[in-house]
C-alpha cells in the first residue's frame, strides 16, 4: 500500500494526470482484496521441529512455533466451541445466512462471527465481507463443517483412548479440539510441578494476574476452592435427641450465609473466584497481546514462567488469593474508569499503549501522531520535507499517560514500595493509614514485549467484564469476601461505600434489605443499650436520599458529593465529584453482622470526618493557595456563575485540573460523573476544583449533618450506654470514701462492724500494746479503743 499511496506525479508539469489516478483507485482496491487472504509468517521459514521431547535446547522457532499453536489453541476452542453450542441449542440459528446485524435487523450468527473475528457483509446479500452470505452456507452448513466426520480419524489409535466427549469412533473437528484442550490444560498442570517449593510471592499487578491466571491449574486449586472456603463459614453444632446415644456434630452443610442481595456460598465463591481467573488471562491479552517472539506468548500466562509462590496450606494460599483479589481490583478500575470515560472528558480511551508506545503526563498528549498503526490521510504539519508521503510519520511518536501508568511512571499516580514476608504483602509508604495503597502495575518494558498497540477503549471493554459493575466476577467476589471475613472499612473509599451502600434503600419496601440492614442495625442499637430502643442514633442523615429538593444537601449531606438529582435546576453547591474505589465490593450485607456495623458507624465516623478533613486541606492547598496555578484561573472573567447556577464555557473544567484527579485517586476516589464533570453535556454540568473545595468544606461544617454524627449524635449514643456503669463506679467509689470516714473519726461499733478479732481482750491488748510502745500515758482513758 505504500508503493500505491506513491504513486503520485510529482515530477509531472500538470498533477492531475486521469490515467495515474485510475490506476492508483485500482491498485488500492486490488490491495485490499489481497488483504483478505492470510498469509503465515512461517512460510518459506526454517523448518519447526514438532516432534520429539520440548526442551530449552530445542531451536528458537521451533520452541516459538509450539508456543503460537498453544496460544492460538485456545481462541480455536473457546470460538468454536460456543459457535457449536449455539447452533446446536437454538435451531433458529441454523436457518440464517452471515451478514452483520444492522439497526433494522438483528443477526445472531452474524454477531457470533463477528465476534469470532471475521469481517461480514453489510446486509442480507451483499457480498463486501470475507465469509459468504448465500443459501449455500447457513448455520446449518456450518454446523455440518463441525460435526463432519475427519477422514481416517478412527485408525488415530489416541483418540480412541482418549474418547474426546465420550466418543470412540466419529471424531469431527470439535471432538479434536476438545481432546487437544484436554492435554494442553494437562502441560499447564505439569508447568507447576517444579515451582512446588519456590518462595516468590506475586508484588505487581503484572504478577498477579499471572498468578490467578496458574491458579487453576496449580495443585492447590481444589482444596483451596472447596475446603479453604468452608472453613470461612461458622458451622454449628447439631445436637442428638436427648433419646439418642448419638452425639452431637458440625453442620457441614451450613457452608452458606443468609445475605443481601444474595446469599454467600462456597459454592458461589469457587464459581466466581473460577471466572476471576478466567477473565485474568483476557486482561493480559489486552494488555500486552498474544505475544511474540520478543515478548512472552499468551500460552505462558498460564504456565507460571515467573514461578511465583504458590502456598500449599490451602488457608495461607486462600489469604494471599483474598489480598491479590483486593489488590487488584483497586488499581483495574481505576483503570477502567479512566479509559471508560468520553474521549472529550480528558480520559484515557483514545490514549495509546502497548508496542512502540512512549509515557506522557497524566493527560492525553493532543499532539500525538495520527494512527500510527493505519493509514494516514491528513497533511502532517511536523518535521516534514517536500518530498515526504503521506505514509511517512512525523518524529513526534507517540506519547500516553496509560503508557505511563501500565509503567509505574505517571507523576502523581506513583506505586507505593511493597516488601512480601511471608504471605502478606506490606506496604512501606510512609504516614499513609487511611489512604488506599497503590499496588505497582509492573508492566515496565510494555513498549517491547507487548504484541500490539491498542487504545484506552480497548483495555475498557476487557475490564468491564472484570470488574466493571456490581455483579461482574472481580467485583462479586471481593464484595462477598468482604461481608464473610467482617472486614472493617479500612481506607477513606472503604467508609464512604461502606455508608452509602448500608443506607442505600434504608426503610424502603424490599423487606429482604431491610431485614439485613435497617431492622438488623436498629437491633443491634437495642441490644447495645440494654434492650430498650434508642431512636436518637439517626444515621440516616448523612446519606438521606439523591434529590436535593427532598434531601438535606444544604447542610452537608454526602449525596452532594456524590449524586445529586435537581431536575432541571443546577445547583452549584452540589456534584458529582467523588466515586470511591471499593463502591462495587461494599455492596453486600448480612444481618449476622449486625454488631459489627454498629460498631464501625460508632468508632469509625470520627476517623472518616478527619480523613475528608485531610482531603478537603489537600485540594485546597493544591488549588485554592494564593500562588497556585489554579488560584483565581479556573473561572472566565466574565463567568456567569457569580449570580447563575452555570459557568461559561471558557471555564476551566475540574477535569482539567492537575492536581484533583491525582488528589482524589490517592485517596482512593475517581470523579463520579461520566463526563468528569467537564461540561460535556452541558455547562450546567461543568464543575471546577473551587466548587469542589467549597462542597468539601459545606459537608465539614460543624453544625451540618456529618459534624453532628460525629460530635453530637454518637458520643451521646456512647454516654448513654455507659451512663449507668459511670454512676454505679461514682456510687461505689462514694461508699468506700465514707467507709474509709467513718473508721478514721468514728467507733466501729457504731456502724455495727465488729472487729475481726474474736476475743475483745486481746483486741485491747493488741491495740494498748502498740500505744505503749509509742510512750501513751493513761492508756485507759483511750476509749475509742475499747470495746
Amino acid at each position: 500500500m505504500n508503493a500505491v499511496n506513491g504513486l503520485t506525479p510529482q515530477d509531472f508539469a500538470d498533477p492531475n494526470t486521469a490515467i495515474l489516478d485510475g490506476i492508483r483507485v485500482g491498485l488500492r482496491g486490488f490491495v485490499n482484496e489481497m488483504r483478505k487472504a492470510y498469509i503465515s509468517s512461517y512460510d518459506c521459514a526454517k523448518g519447526i521441529t514438532w516432534d520429539g521431547t520440548f526442551t530449552d535446547k530445542a531451536p528458537e522457532e521451533s520452541r516459538n512455533g509450539v508456543k503460537v499453536f498453544l496460544t492460538i489453541q485456545k481462541m480455536l476452542s473457546d470460538d468454536l466451541t460456543e459457535l457449536y453450542t449455539q447452533l446446536t441449542e437454538k435451531t433458529v440459528l441454523r436457518g440464517l445466512k452471515i451478514y452483520a446485524s444492522s439497526d433494522d435487523k438483528e443477526n445472531t450468527l452474524g454477531d457470533l462471527l463477528q465476534k469470532c473475528g471475521y469481517k461480514l457483509g453489510s446486509e442480507n446479500g451483499r457480498q463486501d465481507g470475507e465469509v459468504q452470505c448465500s443459501a449455500k452456507m447457513m448455520g446449518r452448513n456450518i454446523l455440518g463443517h463441525l460435526t463432519q466426520n475427519i477422514q481416517n480419524a478412527h485408525y488415530n489409535e489416541h483418540l480412541k483412548q482418549c474418547r474426546p466427549n465420550r466418543k470412540r469412533y466419529n471424531f469431527g473437528l470439535i471432538d479434536i479440539i476438545a481432546c487437544i484442550f484436554q492435554h494442553v490444560n494437562q502441560y499447564y498442570t505439569v508447568c507447576h510441578l517444579p515451582t512446588v517449593q519456590s518462595s516468590k510471592l506475586p508484588c505487581n499487578i503484572y504478577q498477579m494476574l499471572s498468578w490467578l491466571c496458574g491458579l487453576t491449574y496449580n495443585q492447590v486449586y481444589p482444596q483451596l476452592s472447596l475446603n479453604a472456603f468452608s472453613d470461612l463459614f461458622d458451622k454449628g453444632e447439631q445436637s442428638a435427641p436427648a433419646d439418642s446415644e448419638d452425639v452431637s456434630f458440625v453442620d457441614e452443610t451450613a457452608d452458606a450465609l443468609p445475605a443481601y442481595p444474595h446469599e454467600v456460598s462456597v459454592a458461589n465463591l469457587s464459581t466466581t473466584l473460577m471466572e476471576v481467573c478466567h477473565h485474568s488471562y483476557e486482561v493480559l491479552c489486552a494488555i500486552l497481546g498474544h505475544g511474540h517472539a520478543g515478548g512472552r506468548y499468551a500460552c505462558d500466562f498460564n504456565t507460571n514462567p515467573d514461578k511465583l509462590s504458590y502456598p500449599s496450606n490451602p488457608s495461607k494460599c486462600l489469604d494471599l488469593c483474598i489480598e491479590i483479589l483486593i489488590r487488584l481490583y483497586n488499581q483495574l478500575y481505576f483503570i477502567y474508569v479512566q479509559c471508560h470515560r468520553l474521549s472529550n472528558a480528558v480520559s484515557w480511551r483514545d490514549c495509546y499503549y502497548g508496542r512502540h508506545v512512549g509515557g506522557s503526563s497524566w493527560e492525553c498528549n493532543e499532539i500525538q501522531c495520527a494512527d500510527l498503526i493505519a493509514n494516514q490521510r491528513g497533511a502532517q504539519k511536523c518535521n516534514q520535507n517536500a518530498a515526504q508521503t503521506c505514509e511517512q510519520h512525523p518524529k513526534c511518536g507517540i506519547k500516553s499517560p496509560l503508557q505511563s501508568f501500565l509503567e509505574d511512571g505517571l507523576p502523581g499516580f506513583l506505586p507505593h514500595p511493597f516488601k512480601t514476608p511471608n504471605c502478606k504483602l506490606t506496604c512501606e509508604a510512609p504516614n499513609h493509614r487511611g489512604i488506599p495503597c497503590k499496588t505497582p502495575m509492573g508492566f515496565a518494558d510494555i513498549s517491547v514485549t507487548a504484541s500490539h498497540t491498542k487504545k484506552g477503549s480497548h483495555l475498557a471493554e476487557a475490564l468491564a467484564a472484570l470488574c466493571g459493575t456490581p455483579n461482574t466476577p472481580l467485583a462479586a467476589i471481593c464484595a462477598s469476601l468482604t461481608c464473610l471475613l467482617q472486614r472493617a472499612p479500612q481506607t477513606l473509599d472503604d467508609m464512604f461505600s461502606f455508608y452509602y451502600h448500608l443506607l442505600k434503600g434504608w426503610n424502603g419496601s424490599n423487606s429482604k434489605r431491610n431485614t439485613h440492614k435497617c431492622y438488623a442495625f436498629n437491633d443491634a442499637v437495642t441490644k447495645a443499650h440494654f434492650g430498650e430502643a434508642y431512636p436518637d442514633l439517626d444515621i440516616t442523615t448523612i446519606f438521606k436520599g439523591s434529590d436535593h429538593r427532598t434531601g438535606n444537601h444544604v447542610n452537608g449531606e454526602l449525596h452532594s458529593l456524590f449524586t445529586c438529582d435537581y431536575g432541571n435546576k443546577t445547583e452549584m453547591e452540589c456534584g458529582r465529584y467523588m466515586q470511591p474505589f471499593g463502591h462495587n465490593i461494599w455492596t453486600v450485607f448480612s444481618e449476622v453482622n449486625a454488631d459489627k456495623y454498629l460498631t464501625w458507624i460508632v468508632y469509625l465516623t470520627e476517623a472518616f470526618y478527619d480523613l475528608l478533613k485531610k482531603l478537603y486541606e489537600e485540594c485546597c492547598k493544591n488549588c485554592k493557595t494564593p500562588g497556585s496555578r489554579c488560584h483565581g484561573k479556573t473561572c472566565h472573567q466574565n463567568c456567569l456563575v457569580s449570580h447563575t447556577s452555570t459557568h461559561s464555557k471558557n471555564c476551566r473544567s475540574i477535569a482539567q485540573c492537575p492536581f484533583t484527579r491525582p488528589t482524589l485517586c490517592k485517596y482512593g476516589f475517581v470523579f463520579q460523573s461520566e463526563s468528569n464533570l467537564s461540561g460535556t453535556y452541558g455547562p450546567e454540568t461543568k464543575r471546577t476544583c473551587q466548587d469542589f473545595c467549597n462542597a468539601l468544606n459545606k459537608v465539614l461544617k460543624k453544625g451540618n449533618v456529618l459534624g453532628d454524627l460525629t460530635y453530637i449524635t454518637i458520643p451521646n449514643f456512647l454516654w448513654k450506654i455507659r451512663e449507668k456503669f459511670f454512676w454505679t463506679t461514682v456510687a461505689l467509689w462514694l461508699l468506700s470514701f465514707l467507709y474509709l470516714t467513718h473508721i478514721m473519726v468514728i467507733r466501729l461499733d457504731l456502724l455495727h462492724i465488729k472487729s475481726h478479732l474474736h476475743s475483745p481482750s486481746s483486741h485491747r491488748i493488741a491495740a494498748q500494746s502498740l500505744l505503749a510502745a509509742a510512750r501513751v500515758n493513761k492508756l485507759n482513758r483511750v476509749f475509742y479503743l475499747q470495746p
